[in-house]
Parts: C-alpha cells; sequence; structure tokens
C-alpha cells in the first residue's frame, strides 16, 4: 500500500455507519489532502442519504454489500456499533477493500485473531483507528523511551473519564449493543501501552463503572500494567 505521499490520486475512501465519529471522520478526512470520501453506506437509505448530504460524500448506499461491490473505493471506515464491527470488517475484508475499524476493533479476542488472519489470507491492509497513537506527545514519548530518558519503566497507572446523559437506548447502556464503557473508553488507555513499552506482564483493569443501573455519577475506567521498558 502507498503512502499519501506516494499516492498520485487521492485514496477514495467510503464510510459504513453514519453516527457521530463517523462524521468527525469525514470532517477530518477533508482537511487531509490525500483523502476524498467517495460514498457512506448504511442499513438505512434515509439515514445513508442524510449522511451524504451532511458530509459530502459523492453517493450514499441503503446497503452495505452494494457499497463493498463499487470498484471506485480504495478504503473503508468501519464506524458501526462495535458490536457489529466484526460482520462488516470481514464483509469489507472479502471485498477486497483495505479496512479501518473503529475502536475497539473487536468485541472479543476471538473475532479480533480471525479479522487479523482473515485480512493476511487475503492480502488486505487492516487497522484498528486508534488515532491518540499518532499523537505528537505520544510519538514524543517512544522517543524519550528510546533514547532511555525516563528510565526503566515497571508500572504504568491510567484512569480516563468520560460522561453520557442517561439513555438506556444508548449503545454505552444498551446491552444488546455489547455496552460497556470500558470497550470504548478503556480501549484507549490499555492501547497506549504497548506502543511505548512491551507487552505487559500483568494488568489489573479495565474497571469501570459502569453498570446495568445508573448512579448519576460520570463513568471512568482505570487500571494498571506492570512491563519492562521496551
Amino acid at each position: 500500500m502507498t503512502t499519501p505521499s506516494e499516492a498520485s490520486t487521492p485514496l477514495r475512501w467510503a464510510i459504513i455507519g453514519t453516527g457521530g465519529i463517523a462524521g468527525m471522520f469525514a470532517d477530518d478526512l477533508r482537511l487531509s489532502g490525500h483523502g476524498e470520501l467517495v460514498a457512506v453506506g448504511s442499513r438505512s437509505a434515509r439515514r445513508a442519504e442524510a449522511f451524504a448530504a451532511k458530509t459530502g460524500a459523492a453517493r450514499f448506499h441503503g446497503d452495505h454489500d452494494e457499497l463493498l461491490a463499487a470498484g471506485d473505493i480504495d478504503a473503508v471506515y468501519v464506524a458501526v456499533p462495535h458490536s457489529a464491527h466484526r460482520d462488516v470488517a470481514v464483509a469489507a475484508i472479502e471485498a477486497g477493500k483495505a479496512v479501518l475499524v473503529e475502536k475497539p476493533f473487536t468485541v472479543n479476542r476471538a473475532q479480533a485473531e480471525e479479522l487479523v488472519k482473515l485480512a493476511r489470507s487475503n492480502g488486505v491492509f487492516q487497522m484498528e483507528a486508534m488515532w491518540t497513537r499518532f499523537l505528537p506527545h505520544m510519538v514524543r514519548v517512544r522517543e524519550l523511551l528510546a533514547q532511555g530518558r525516563l528510565g526503566d519503566v515497571r508500572q504504568v497507572n491510567a484512569e480516563l473519564g468520560v460522561w453520557f446523559e442517561k439513555d438506556p437506548a444508548h449503545r454505552m447502556f444498551d446491552r444488546t449493543w455489547a455496552a460497556a464503557r470500558s470497550w470504548t473508553s478503556g480501549s484507549t488507555r490499555c492501547r497506549s501501552r504497548p506502543w511505548c513499552w512491551a507487552t505487559p506482564r500483568t494488568c489489573t483493569g479495565p474497571r469501570s463503572s459502569a453498570t446495568p443501573g445508573w448512579t448519576g455519577r460520570p463513568p471512568s475506567c482505570s487500571s494498571t500494567s506492570r512491563a519492562g521498558r521496551r
């Protein structure tokens, strides 16, 4: 796969999913200078049409398979609820598209391993959309660690709090959507460690204040990892 600087034409993107994160991705794509939004898709043609109008996509699809069959799409951003990540990613990989899957990558290890194996066997690029990996301060932390300027890091403590309005139908509360704040907010914390340190020898957590009921308190997640520096 070519890098943006090597590509002679913009990378042609499609977005499957029409939620808030999908909208932010579309906004940022316009600023990238090396990507264009060709199509958007949803199980609902009405939502897809509205999202296309909002984001400036060239066209919309009310059927995932129809979108993936298009020959003018290079890469697909999977932004559906995480309980459906596996199914949509499988379809995109089998259609020969490069795939960027919103975090959390999948809801369990078996699904993650299945997607990795499928992408490799099909020669398709696949990545979890963990944008924090590329933030300037994360790059700097890796540089400092490589230089040994932070010493031998033995333990990492991380906490993150995110507040959501009470809504039993929201994906963060409805368990039919594999609801769990530790999957979404917690994945950001947990994924940051392997980029800087070796795979943790032990990991306590993630622990989440999310419960089936509503306590009225902002949800939070915390965890601890122990590992030696790379």
